[in-house]
């Protein structure tokens, strides 16, 4: 017997629920700067429902959905490419995300920074730093060896560093001890 598609639904629900926090933990890193985090866990949710019965492993539901919101993040800013605009509404969110104007712009060059970074890198250092994942878990997600993954994650490290000490903001790296947490 098939099952329903309320049955199908609450699975996924329930399978959500238990990764919900990590994942928008997630998407708010990864999405800085490029648009409304709330806006990719709601599309990326979307899309993993609707696509829900055609998962084969559904254990492994999160690393799923962060390949849907990689997704979605690559083809936004393949459409941006060409063209740059200031966001105020993202700029004042991100003020008061933070209390402080300084703050603001320390997460700004951080994220600049890890915005430069290769996409198995970033995907990596975000996964770990942010999300909270070990790294065996992110192994898995990224189908490759735990020694690749801590390597990723060193070199990530290393070139945000080396790219805010060439923005001249090395104090950033020293004040927040270089924990991505406290400024994501």
């Amino acid at each position: 017997m098939n099952p329903s598609q309320g049955d199908i639904n609450r699975d996924f629900l329930s399978r959500y629920a238990q990764v919900h926090e990590r994942f928008t933990r997630y998407c708010r890193s990864h999405a800085w700067g490029l648009l409304d985090p709330e806006d990719l866990v709601q599309e990326t949710v979307l899309i993993a429902l609707q696509r829900y019965e055609s998962i084969k492993d559904r254990e492994k539901l999160l690393g799923w959905m962060i390949c849907v919101a990689n997704n979605l993040v690559r083809d936004l800013m393949r459409r941006q490419k060409f063209s740059a605009s200031f966001d105020e509404k993202m700029l004042r969110r991100m003020e008061s995300r933070t209390g402080s104007p300084e703050t603001a712009m320390d997460m700004h060059y951080l994220h600049k920074a890890i915005n430069q970074l290769g996409a198995q890198e970033k995907e990596a250092l975000l996964m770990f730093e942010v999300s909270g994942f070990s790294m065996q878990e992110i192994a898995d997600m990224q189908n490759c060896r735990v020694e690749a993954v801590k390597t990723r994650v060193s070199r990530a490290r290393q070139r945000v560093r080396k790219l805010l000490d060439d923005e001249g903001v090395p104090e950033l790296r020293q004040e927040h001890s270089f924990r991505l947490t406290s400024l994501l």
